[in-house]
């Protein structure tokens, strides 16, 4: 969820709505151990990113956006309830309604037009 970019859209909404980096890795390694294996070439997506990917083209177009950031891959990862990402942020008490409104204000404040509701 944290990308080494600490300045994407993403980042910015879930730091202000108080998650941590620290807690999304803390989250992230109670659900899923780490493997101890280098991985070298290509690694293929899997059929859950590959949705992910085409969830957040759909969050970006429920918004009236013409693009894809990491603040609709981010709503799009928190809407599958049993993925690992909605479930770190469930913990965290974020809900994907609080997401959509913090990147609305967050993106109001860049001086954009809030995206439509529609």
């Amino acid at each position: 969820l944290y990308a080494a970019e600490d300045g994407n859209l993403a980042v910015r909404a879930l730091t202000e709505l108080g998650v941590t980096r620290e807690a999304v890795e803390q989250g992230v390694d109670e659900r899923i151990p780490r493997g101890g294996a280098e991985v070298s070439g290509d690694v293929p997506f899997t059929p859950r990113a590959r949705k992910a990917v085409a969830d957040s083209v759909g969050e970006a177009l429920r918004l009236g956006h013409n693009y894809v950031g990491t603040e609709h891959m981010l709503l799009s990862l928190r809407q599958v309830t049993d993925g690992v990402a909605a479930q770190v942020l469930e913990a965290q008490d974020v809900s994907h309604a609080a997401l959509v409104a913090k990147i609305i204000q967050l993106l109001s404040g860049l001086g954009l037009e809030p995206p439509s509701q529609g």
